[in-house]
């Protein structure tokens, strides 16, 4: 699938062999970054599911939990056919717009005491210089995420939205989840 810019996909494994040279290329120069700033990885590939406020969880599969420096962060690879744009915010701080959505509020959400507090994005441009943007943790971007999840599920509940399912459902592994979502299966009946 493609968002934008970005091309997302599972990164090989590069210490196996592969079919797809430019996915090899792309993961090897993730992993090469991963390893020359110090990452040391817990876990890849982790369901996350936490409470996000009152009735509301939030879940998504990250990358990888990793420590730097003795510190618990979160990894996101990223891939992309040019590099991301940069903004110097008020503080002079970099903002990259991307990490401005809610991916990094939704992972950065605890499901339990001790979790990370910034989303690490490590990101391979086709062509240009492979980067580290941090994303942390801050009380903006939580309380925009809190605010959007409550509007979607006061639609939801009250029997508003969705009102199609789209075809990335079929084989979404939370299906079940969204199926036990209040008034959704009047619209849909039941999934198998």
């Amino acid at each position: 699938a493609s968002g934008g810019d970005f091309t997302w996909r599972r990164l090989p494994d590069p210490n196996e062999t592969t079919v797809d040279s430019a996915a090899y290329e792309t993961a090897s120069k993730l992993f090469q970054l991963e390893n020359k700033l110090g990452y040391k990885i817990i876990e890849r590939e982790v369901k996350h599911v936490a409470p996000l406020c009152e009735g509301i969880q939030v879940f998504g599969i990250i990358d990888a939990i990793a420590e730097l420096n003795g510190v618990p962060v979160l990894i996101d690879y990223k891939t992309a056919s040019r590099s991301w744009k940069e903004v110097t915010g008020a503080g002079g701080e970099i903002i990259v717009a991307k990490s401005r959505g809610f991916q990094g509020p939704i992972y950065l959400t605890p499901p339990h005491d001790g979790w990370a507090t910034q989303l690490h994005y490590l990101i391979a441009p086709e062509n240009g210089v492979t980067a580290v943007h941090i994303f942390s943790e801050n009380d903006v971007d939580r309380q925009n995420l809190i605010q959007a999840a409550q509007m979607l599920k006061r639609a939801v509940d009250a029997g508003e939205f969705p009102k199609n399912i789209g075809w990335l459902c079929d084989s979404c592994e939370w299906m079940n989840a969204c199926f036990q979502t209040a008034n959704l299966s009047k619209y849909h009946g039941e999934k198998n």
